[in-house]
């Protein structure tokens, strides 16, 4: 479920957006509380994941070729 932002609204760094919400006003933006520990590390490790990642694994082609090959 996505959250969204709406109407010029600007979130301050480090606040959590729950899936689903809709953040309409500025007073909503400021309510939210910061993001908590155990998320912040765990974006942290899937960033560190995804850099990890070889450049050919985000080319289309190749990974589709790949992909067509393991199947036949």
């Amino acid at each position: 479920m996505d959250a969204v932002v709406t109407n010029g609204v600007r979130i301050a760094p480090n606040r959590f957006v729950p899936p689903g919400a809709h953040i309409d006003t500025q007073a909503k933006a400021n309510s939210l509380r910061r993001v908590p520990k155990d998320r912040k590390e765990f974006a942290r490790e899937v960033q560190r994941v995804n850099r990890e990642f070889p450049p050919s694994y985000n080319s289309p082609i190749r990974h589709s070729s790949l992909f067509m090959r393991d199947l036949l």
